[in-house]
Parts: C-alpha cells; sequence; structure tokens
C-alpha cells in the first residue's frame, strides 16, 4: 500500500482531476495533502474532506515543498511513499504497475523528461526502468529534469532534506542519500505525464524566498557525495 504526498499552492488545475482518482485506487491507502495556500482553497476541495483516506495539513504559512516532503514522510503510514507534484496528470496505473518494486533493497524511483508533455491525453503505458548504478552518480545528478514530478521510494530508503532546501535538488538529495546507502535508483520511462512544469517552483515570489538555496548547494552536496554534480 502506498501513502501519497500531494503539496500544493493551487496554481495549477490537474489536481481536481488527479485528485479522485488516486483516491480511489485500491493500492494507495492515504493522501497526505499538504495545503499550503489556504486563502486560495477552492470550492471544490471541500467535497473530499470527509474522505477516509484523506487527510489534510494546513501550516499557519507555506511549508514548501521539500519541507512538505519531510513532514510526509514522517507521518505516513505505508512503508510505500509517492511523492506526487500537484500540476500533473497521470494514469494511476503507476501504483499497480510500481509497486512490487518499492522495497528495501531499491532506492528512489523517478520520472524520465521524455515522459512530460504539455498536453495530451491520459491513458494507460507498460512502464520501463532503467537502473542507475553508483558509478553514474556525478552524470545523473546533474540531470535529473523532471524526475521530481512523481517520485517513489521504501519509507526505509528516506533521509530528511536539509532544511536550507526548500523549493530545490529535494530529488537530488534523495537520490544521492540513496546511493550512499548502496540502494540503485530509477528512472521510469514509457510513461506519460501531462504538466505545466514550473506552475508553483518558477513564480517568481518563490525564486526570491530561495535564492540562497544555489550557494549553499555546493558545500552540502560535497559533504553528502563527495563533489557538487552542477
Amino acid at each position: 500500500m502506498f501513502s501519497v504526498c500531494i503539496p500544493s499552492m493551487w496554481r495549477a488545475p490537474h489536481i481536481e482531476q488527479m485528485l479522485p482518482r488516486i483516491l480511489d485506487h485500491p493500492l494507495v491507502h492515504e493522501v497526505i495533502f499538504i495545503n499550503n495556500n489556504i486563502p486560495d482553497t477552492p470550492n471544490w476541495f471541500h467535497q473530499y474532506k470527509s474522505h477516509p483516506k484523506l487527510k489534510i495539513h494546513t501550516p499557519l504559512s507555506n511549508l514548501f515543498v521539500n519541507p512538505s516532503w519531510n513532514y510526509f514522510v514522517s507521518v505516513a503510514e505505508a512503508d510505500r511513499l509517492c511523492f506526487c507534484s500537484d500540476d500533473i496528470g497521470f494514469d494511476v496505473s503507476i501504483f499497480d504497475q510500481i509497486d512490487p518494486y518499492i522495497i528495501p533493497t531499491n532506492g528512489l524511483f523517478g520520472m524520465d523528461q521524455a515522459c512530460t508533455y504539455n498536453t495530451g491525453n491520459i491513458h494507460y503505458r507498460k512502464i520501463t526502468l532503467i537502473k542507475h548504478e553508483a558509478v553514474e552518480l556525478p552524470l545523473r545528478m546533474k540531470y535529473l529534469i523532471m524526475y521530481g514530478t512523481l517520485m517513489f521510494i521504501h519509507k526505509w530508503n528516506f533521509e530528511p532534506i536539509p532544511d536550507v532546501f526548500k523549493i530545490f535538488y529535494g530529488d537530488v538529495w534523495m537520490y544521492a542519500h540513496c546511493h550512499t546507502i548502496n540502494k540503485p535508483c530509477y528512472t521510469i520511462g514509457d510513461f506519460l505525464i501531462i504538466t505545466t512544469i514550473g506552475t508553483t517552483s518558477l513564480r517568481e515570489e518563490m525564486l526570491n524566498s530561495t535564492s540562497n538555496e544555489h550557494y549553499v548547494r555546493n558545500e552540502i552536496f560535497k559533504a553528502k557525495v563527495g563533489f557538487d554534480p552542477f
């Protein structure tokens, strides 16, 4: 069973269609929805507040995405974790397809950039998995574009993301940590993600509030894996 994390600032329309589909999937134990923008909560969302699988966290102010992920893992009840962006559409059969692989001996699973499109019709596709060995770490960490739009990991293999990273580098941190504990990571291919990437994270006010992340990145990743991949 999966615990699914969806942090939202309500900047994209996809979540209105995706939330009921995710909640209805038999392998989803719970959806932990982190409402990072309470004043903009849409009216349609209220109909789901009593859903037995939905758990809503309403912080007093925006947690940002990486602290939201850290909070999610601390309260998630299932061992299989899914980190889901609120600005994507996808076929929920991926839970069935990825389920056998989310085990303690495997690391992080994320999306191939080639899976993402601005428009399209959501439909079933049989996924492929590309295994990454530790020797690939320097190159792979640099090019994890779109990887974090939809990710899966076993709870045992998650290490909290450093507090300084509010929006960026959370997926890179998780990827790097898995390799430091000898858990291979994977890219999910041949899937379809419909997204308007950066709907929230690339807004000017977000970029201004997180500019320090890029300055401290070098020091943090050198301490973690011995080099800065960027």
